[in-house]
C-alpha cells in the first residue's frame, strides 16, 4: 500500500518567501518472510562494515527471533524547492 504525504512553503526571518518547498513522502509497508528480511541486512550502513564471521553471527542470533514474517518500511522521500 502506498500514500503520498506533501507539505509547502519556507520563509526567511523577515518573513518574506525565499524557497517555495515540496516535501513528498510516498508511503510504502512490505510484509515478507523473515529469511527475506534478513537479506535486506547488508543495506544497514553498519553490517557491512563488519567481518564476515561478525555478520554470521549476527545473522544467527538475528533469524531465532524473527516472527515468521516481518514487515519492512519502504519510504521515499523526495525533496522539491525552487527559490523566488
Amino acid at each position: 500500500m502506498h500514500s503520498m504525504r506533501a507539505s509547502g512553503r519556507l520563509r526567511s526571518f523577515h518573513n518574506r518567501p525565499i524557497w517555495i518547498r515540496r516535501l513528498l513522502v510516498i508511503e510504502g509497508r512490505l510484509t515478507m518472510s523473515a529469511r527475506d528480511w534478513a537479506g535486506h541486512l547488508p543495506a544497514i550502513p553498519a553490517y557491512p562494515g563488519l567481518r564476515a564471521c561478525e555478520q554470521e553471527q549476527e545473522y544467527c542470533q538475528i533469524m531465532p527471533v524473527l516472527p515468521e514474517t516481518a514487515g519492512i518500511t519502504g519510504d521515499i522521500t523526495v525533496h522539491l524547492a525552487r527559490r523566488l
